[in-house]
């Protein structure tokens, strides 16, 4: 949900393994990068996606504004995991507002908990190909004691949220930003330290959505290596949420996956993918095609956080 007018925010993303912050300019050429800094999340702050101590994080935020210089205080955060859910619906052609409307009178047939409970948001996607009478739409619901934590947390540190993003969209924007949107179908992969995201998109707009609560710190705590059942399960998980997709809709198949978060930077996550299954599996690295300000080049290595980074890119690339 975004509040007020247009501005060039902060990006801001709290994760379970360290906390980003960027501001993006956008020009003729493109995006510019002219402040990005990264630092640990103090430890069990943030858990599968659920952030456990707002003040916690608050100074942790505080601590990277200070050493860093950002000058923004309108920011645009994001949420995942276990508070979130995506849906993709049918419903006869109308508008987002009937539709929107239409869910709520029939919440307990979409959503897990009560209505009161929840943030919802319905995009229409477009019309079905087949069958011009239904329309294809996007359904979101957060939890409101799940995003308030966030919010508090970003208030506390002295900005003030005006957009509340998903990880999931948020990266997806970036990818379309910089590579443009895509003829094909593409699946993007954020690998975290706790979960695993898939979103999966074609020409602008997303296909299928899942979450799987394994990421590259748990198999990493198994034993230091991404070898094992722990790896083969990650796979597993990931080979059905592809083969769901590809049944539910003929025709429509994944050949090429996008990899980023923290585990992107693993090169097991992408050699089981493409020898298992074929797939072109690439690291998504936004700064090859964005410029970065003279102002932070020095010491700035992005190849070295570019996976890392992705969420807070797309989050400073957006308007309130």
């Amino acid at each position: 949900m975004a509040l007020g007018f247009k501005r060039k925010l902060l990006g801001l993303d709290i994760g379970s393994e360290t906390i980003k912050a960027a501001e993006i300019s956008r020009g003729k050429k493109g995006l510019c990068v002219e402040n990005f800094a990264i630092r640990k999340t103090p430890g069990n702050v943030v858990e599968n996606g659920v952030l456990k101590d707002p003040d916690a994080a608050a100074k942790a935020v505080e601590r990277l504004f200070e050493q860093n210089g950002f000058k923004r205080k309108e920011a645009a955060i994001s949420v995942s995991g276990l508070g979130v859910m995506v849906k993709h619906i049918q419903a006869p052609a109308m508008s987002e507002e009937d539709i929107f409307e239409a869910v709520a009178f029939e919440s307990d047939q979409y959503l897990p908990c009560r209505m009161d409970d929840v943030h919802l948001d319905v995009h229409v996607l477009g019309k079905d190909p087949e069958n011009p009478d239904l329309t294809h739409a996007l359904l979101v619901a957060a939890r409101k004691d799940f995003i308030q934590k966030y919010i508090d947390a970003a208030r506390k540190a002295g900005l003030e949220p005006r957009v509340v993003d998903v990880d999931a969209f948020a990266l997806q924007n970036l990818f379309e930003d910089v590579c443009g949107a895509q003829p094909e179908c593409v699946a993007m992969l954020d690998i975290g330290a706790s979960k695993t995201s898939i979103n999966i998109i074609k020409e602008g707009r997303s296909c299928f959505m899942t979450h799987i609560l394994s990421g590259c710190g748990a198999l990493l705590e198994a034993g230091g290596e991404m070898t094992g059942p722990g790896l083969d399960e990650w796979h597993s998980e990931i080979r059905r949420a592809l083969d769901f997709f590809e049944s539910a809709h003929p025709g429509q198949v994944v050949h090429r996956v996008f990899v980023s978060g923290g585990g992107a930077d693993i090169d097991d996550f992408r050699r089981i993918l493409s020898e298992k299954d074929s797939l072109e599996a690439r690291r998504f690295d936004p700064f090859s095609r964005m410029s970065v300000s003279d102002e932070i080049m020095e010491g700035f290595s992005p190849g070295q956080t570019a996976s890392q980074a992705c969420v807070c890119l797309g989050l400073a690339a957006r308007r309130s």
